[in-house]
C-alpha cells in the first residue's frame, strides 16, 4: 500500500502551515466562497480541507485514501494508516493533525463565545456506512466571521451555508481553532 514519504508529508506541512499564516480569523464566508468555489476541483478540496482553511494543491495525492492529505490523519503521519472508523479514531486524527501543524484548538460547545484569533468547527460523523469505503462518512462544518456555518457537500463539492445539525449526521464535537501563530526560531 502506497504512503506519502516524509519529503512528500514535509513539504505539504510547510505548505499548509504557510497559507495557514496568512488566512482571515475567523474566516470570512464571503472571499472564501471566492477561492474554494474556483479551486475545489484543481485542488481536490473537501469539507476537512475547506474547515481547516487548507489550501494546498492535493490533485496528485487523491487517489489513495492513505496518500490523500484532506483525509483526517494523514498529515499527522498516523501508523498503519486507515479512515476513521469511528469516534475515537476520528478525533484522534484531527488531534494528531493539529499537533503537527501547531495548531491550537479548545474543545467547546455551540454557545461558548468565540475571540478574534479564533472560530468554530464542527466535526460530524454518519449514521451510515459510506459503500465505497466501508466506514461511516464523517463531516467537519466551520463557522465564519458573520456567525454562519458553512462547509463543502461532500469531496469537490460546492461550498454553501450549512448546519451543524445535519440530518444523517450526529454532532461528535465543536472544537474552537486558534490562529496560527509560528514562534521565531
Amino acid at each position: 500500500m502506497k504512503k506519502l514519504s516524509n519529503k512528500q508529508r514535509k513539504n505539504i506541512i510547510s505548505s499548509i502551515v504557510g497559507d495557514l499564516e496568512t488566512v482571515d480569523y475567523p474566516p470570512k464566508y464571503l472571499s472564501d466562497y471566492l477561492f474554494y468555489m474556483k479551486k475545489r476541483r484543481e485542488f481536490a478540496l473537501n469539507c476537512y480541507a475547506y474547515a481547516m482553511q487548507f489550501k494546498f494543491d492535493a490533485h496528485d495525492l487523491v487517489y489513495l485514501h492513505e496518500t490523500y492529505p484532506y483525509n483526517p490523519g494523514v498529515i499527522g503521519g498516523i501508523k498503519n494508516y486507515k479512515l476513521p472508523k469511528d469516534y475515537y479514531s476520528l478525533i484522534e486524527y484531527f488531534l494528531q493533525d493539529c499537533k503537527v501543524l501547531g495548531i491550537d484548538i479548545d474543545f467547546s460547545t455551540l454557545t461558548e463565545k468565540t475571540y478574534d484569533d479564533e472560530y468554530k468547527i464542527a466535526i460530524l460523523l454518519g449514521n451510515d456506512i459510506n459503500q465505497i469505503t466501508g466506514v461511516p462518512n464523517y463531516h467537519f462544518v466551520r463557522q465564519n466571521s458573520d456567525l454562519t456555518w458553512s462547509d463543502i457537500q461532500c469531496f469537490q463539492g460546492n461550498v454553501c451555508p450549512a448546519r451543524v445539525n445535519k440530518p444523517g449526521y450526529k454532532t461528535l464535537e465543536i472544537v474552537k481553532v486558534k490562529k496560527l501563530i509560528r514562534k521565531g526560531d
